[in-house]
């Protein structure tokens, strides 16, 4: 089969990345698409996997979002005519869904995102089939969809694709100047996401990098999302010096959370990463996920910190809440081979 990814974060080119491999290794051929943003192409390069990169993210405006996601269709549309794949693999991404519609292409989508509105509205109606963990009912999904959208649920998280495949490196983590379980990552929200819009997050990321390294005497690792964050994040290095540590490009998340003594994040999948490795971690996007919730209660040690009070009672017991998580994963499903699995029964 000829299979189109498509992705536009870290994350989806983690995930992705890793059912490229698994897809690949099975002898489909894939075309491997990538928006300019953050540590996107780099985090799909690291896994050997060719990457053509098409547009970038823009931080403006809505109407920058909107020319950008229009040159970006036009871009992908004349790459992937070239390639003439059976079915497109994204996350609800409009530009993708709209050139497989239009180019006549199967669309199977992923989502852990119902809460993302915009993108879910644009692109989840013209998919032939959904897959999401089965920690989100199925009517938090099912109101995007037509009538012949095939929904395929299955008993895990996105982010096992690539937890059960990657052991954390301790020895890349010394080598940024880190000691494993003596690091707090800190991850800031993602406040030009469409899904923020009207969201005002109560935690200061900044304060907490002050409290960790003034009052726990531990470093921070600051990892920005946009320019503003890495302004900000290198301002703060230079008033606390060497106990800051900034990233900027790509970087070894699997290392990196499964070696901290906690993670702090203003989004998700940083932190569920974390947790699934048995890495404390804390969310304060304001609003509580499925996902996230489901994560929880299998036990792994994921919380939500609403104020800064919040975030730091977590931070003084989080050496308490680390844990030996292999018995939870044991029994969940595998992302690569449920995806595999509904190519061939869906769209083969």
């Amino acid at each position: 089969m000829r299979v189109w990814i498509d992705v536009m974060t870290p994350k989806q080119a983690t995930m992705f990345g890793f059912i490229a491999k698994y897809l690949m290794e099975r002898r489909h051929e894939v075309l491997f698409t990538a928006r300019e943003y953050e540590s996107t192409v780099g985090a799909a390069q690291r896994l050997g996997i060719e990457v053509h990169v098409v547009g970038k993210y823009a931080e403006g405006e809505p109407v920058d979002k909107v020319v950008a996601d229009a040159e970006r269709e036009a871009g992908l549309a004349r790459l992937v005519w070239d390639f003439r794949p059976d079915v497109l693999i994204a996350y609800p991404d409009p530009p993708a869904a709209k050139v497989a519609y239009g180019l006549g292409i199967n669309y199977v989508a992923l989502t852990d995102s119902p809460h993302a509105v915009i993108p879910s509205r644009l692109a989840l109606p013209l998919a032939r089939a959904i897959i999401f963990s089965a920690c989100i009912p199925p009517d938090a999904v099912k109101k995007y969809l037509t009538d012949d959208v095939a929904i395929i649920q299955y008993n895990g998280f996105d982010e096992l694709s690539w937890v059960l495949r990657v052991r954390p490196s301790e020895s890349y983590v010394r080598d940024l100047g880190l000691e494993p379980g003596r690091y707090v990552i800190i991850r800031p929200h993602e406040f030009m996401a469409t899904y923020y819009r009207g969201v005002r997050a109560s935690v200061d990321p900044w304060a907490l990098a002050r409290y960790v390294c003034r009052e726990m005497k531990m470093d921070v690792v600051i990892i920005p999302r946009y320019t503003a964050h890495a302004r900000k994040a290198n301002s703060l290095k230079e008033e606390l010096g060497d106990c800051v540590h900034v990233l900027l490009g790509h970087y070894d998340g699997a290392s990196l959370t499964g070696h901290a003594y906690a993670v702090i994040t203003g989004g998700a999948s940083m932190a569920r990463e974390a947790a699934l490795y048995g890495t404390p971690a804390a969310i304060y996007y304001p609003r509580r996920l499925y996902v996230d919730e489901c994560i929880a209660r299998h036990g792994f040690p994921l919380v939500w910190g609403r104020s800064d009070g919040e975030v730091r009672e977590f931070l003084m017991k989080a050496g308490d809440l680390k844990r030996d998580t292999s018995a939870l994963l044991s029994g969940l499903d595998d992302p690569a081979e449920v995806v595999a699995e509904v190519l061939e029964r869906v769209v083969g």
